[in-house]
C-alpha cells in the first residue's frame, strides 16, 4: 500500500491524473435531498438550475423534450469529491438499488472522514439513516494503520461509508488522518467525497479506464477476506475480495474497485441510467478531452454519448463526453477544463 501524497501540487483537479471531481446521483427530491447534503452532511450548495436542452438529452440518452433540475454541493472550497444531484423530470423512474441491494455490481458508495465516528453517525441516525452495523475496526495490513469504518443508507438508495481513520504517523492511514485534520471538515465535521467504490466483474478491465486513460496510479491492491470487514460491507464470512485504489493527482477523488473472487454479486448497471434514481456515474476533469478521448479508443474503452459542449450545473459549458467502465459498464462523464480567458 502507498500512502497519500501531499505537497504541491495536490490542490486541485487539474493535473495530469484527474481525482474523482463529482459523483452524479439522480434524485426523487431535489429539495429534500438537497437540505439533507446541505444540513446533515454539512455540504455548499449552488444555487437550483433547470437541467435541459438538445445536448442535455444526448449526454443522458433522454428523449426529446426530457429535463431536470439540479444542484452542485461542493465541500471545503474543493473541486475533488463534489456531489452533483439531478433530479430528472419523468413519468417513470426507478431506484438503482431497487431491493436495496447490498452487494451489487456497479458504482457502490461514497466514502466520507470523519474524526469522530459515533457522533456522525448519531447526525446521519438522526436525519432517518439506517446503519449496516455499528461501527467496525479492523487492519487493513501489518503498520498501516486502524480504520473504523460503518456503511450507512442514505437518500435515494445512495451507500455513506463514514471512515474514522487511525494510525501511527508515517502509517499510510495515520498520513490520510494528518492530511484530513490539516485540511479541515464541512461545519458538521466530515469530508468532501474522499473514495467512491465502485465494484466491478473484472480489475484488469476497469484499469483501462483509470490507468490506461486517466493516468491515475495504483494506491493498494489487495485481498480483503477479514471478517470484521466482510461483515461491515455484509459479505459471506469466507468472502475474498480483490480491492484496488486507484489515485489521482490529490488524496482525496480515489475510487476503490472492488472484485468478487468467491460469491456473486446482482448487476445493477442496467439501472444506474438517467432518467433513474441512485448513483448514476462519476465525473473526472481532463485538460485535453480530445486527446483523453483517443487513448478510450486505444484502450477499448467505449463511448456511451458523443463529444458535445454540455451546460453543466454549477460549472457552465463544458466539452463533455460520457464512456463505460471496461469491466463493469458503469458510466464515467469525462469533462474538459475550460482554457484560461
Amino acid at each position: 500500500m502507498r500512502a497519500d501524497r501531499d505537497g504541491a501540487g495536490l490542490s486541485s483537479s487539474r493535473g495530469a491524473a484527474p481525482p474523482l471531481g463529482i459523483a452524479i446521483i439522480g434524485v426523487e427530491s431535489l429539495e429534500r435531498s438537497t437540505r439533507f447534503y446541505r444540513d446533515v452532511v454539512g455540504l455548499d450548495a449552488s444555487e437550483p438550475c433547470r437541467w435541459h436542452g438538445p445536448a442535455f438529452e444526448r449526454h443522458w440518452c433522454l428523449p426529446a423534450g426530457s429535463e431536470g433540475a439540479a444542484v452542485l454541493l461542493t465541500g471545503c472550497g474543493s473541486d475533488v469529491g463534489r456531489i452533483l444531484l439531478a433530479e430528472f423530470h419523468a413519468p417513470a423512474r426507478v431506484r438503482v438499488r431497487a431491493n436495496a441491494e447490498r452487494v451489487f455490481l456497479g458504482l457502490a458508495n461514497l466514502n466520507f472522514y470523519t474524526a469522530d465516528i459515533a457522533r456522525s453517525v448519531g447526525d446521519l441516525l438522526d436525519a432517518g439513516c439506517t446503519s449496516w452495523t455499528d461501527p467496525v475496526a479492523y487492519v487493513v495490513g501489518a503498520d498501516e494503520g486502524v480504520p473504523t469504518e460503518v456503511i450507512v443508507e442514505g437518500p435515494d438508495g445512495v451507500l455513506f461509508n463514514l471512515v474514522q481513520p487511525e494510525g501511527d504517523p508515517g502509517t499510510p492511514v495515520g498520513e490520510i488522518r494528518r492530511f484530513f485534520d490539516e485540511r479541515g471538515a464541512t461545519r458538521t465535521g466530515l469530508s468532501e467525497v474522499v473514495t467512491s467504490g465502485h465494484a466491478v466483474r473484472s480489475i484488469d478491465d476497469a484499469l483501462r479506464l483509470y490507468v490506461g486513460v486517466l493516468r491515475q496510479e495504483i494506491w493498494l491492491d489487495a485481498i480483503f477476506s477479514q471478517p470484521p470487514s466482510n461483515r461491515l460491507l455484509s459479505l459471506p464470512e469466507d468472502a475474498r475480495s480483490r480491492v484496488t485504489f486507484v489515485i489521482g493527482s490529490h488524496p482525496f477523488g480515489k475510487v476503490a474497485l472492488i472484485e468478487a473472487q468467491n460469491y456473486d454479486v446482482d448487476d445493477l448497471v442496467g439501472r444506474a441510467v438517467a432518467p433513474n434514481v441512485g448513483y448514476l456515474a462519476m465525473s473526472f476533469e481532463v485538460a485535453d478531452l480530445d486527446a483523453t478521448l483517443a487513448a478510450c479508443q486505444t484502450n477499448d474503452v467505449e463511448l456511451a454519448s458523443e463529444l458535445q459542449t454540455l451546460e453543466v450545473p454549477g460549472l457552465g459549458p463544458r466539452r463533455a463526453a460520457m464512456v463505460e467502465t471496461p469491466g463493469s459498464g458503469a458510466l464515467v462523464q469525462l469533462l474538459e477544463v475550460p482554457s484560461p480567458a
